[in-house]
């Protein structure tokens, strides 16, 4: 089976800027549309090495626990291949129904990047490129 490749899409801060998008809200805007399937991307991390991500959206509250101490150029994300790992080893609750073993098993695999560190995303059959900070 052939694989297709991705369209392509630009998004310079010049041309973010030109249109009077926020790059923070535009990210959040396509991570929504994804509708809950997975999408990916890249960024690079605080040591300078590129991060490769497979990720489901992260919904606000779904971590229970304090305050939440994500700040506003942070986004969050659940790390797919961590949650898929945990629901394949991690062994049942006596009396935990399968929704909550979900629930559970999320909260171990949630993780963040900056925007302005953020590479490339793909969503829906889209590859968004951006200008790294």
């Amino acid at each position: 089976m052939k694989k297709e490749a991705y369209k392509k899409v630009y998004c310079n801060k010049g041309y973010l800027n030109a249109l009077g998008f926020d790059k923070s809200a535009l990210l959040r805007d396509l991570i929504s549309l994804a509708g809950g399937k997975i999408f990916s991307g890249s960024f690079i991390k605080a040591d300078g090495s590129k991060r490769v991500f497979n990720a489901k959206q992260f919904i606000v509250g779904s971590v229970v626990g304090g305050k939440s101490t994500l700040k506003q150029e942070q986004i969050a994300w659940i790390d797919n291949e961590k949650y898929i790992e945990l629901l394949r080893d991690e062994q049942e609750i006596l009396g935990e129904s399968s929704d909550e073993r979900k629930a559970r098993i999320a909260k171990k695999c949630w993780r963040s990047f900056k925007v302005s560190k953020l590479k490339t995303l793909r969503v829906n059959g889209v590859e968004h490129v951006f200008d790294v900070d």
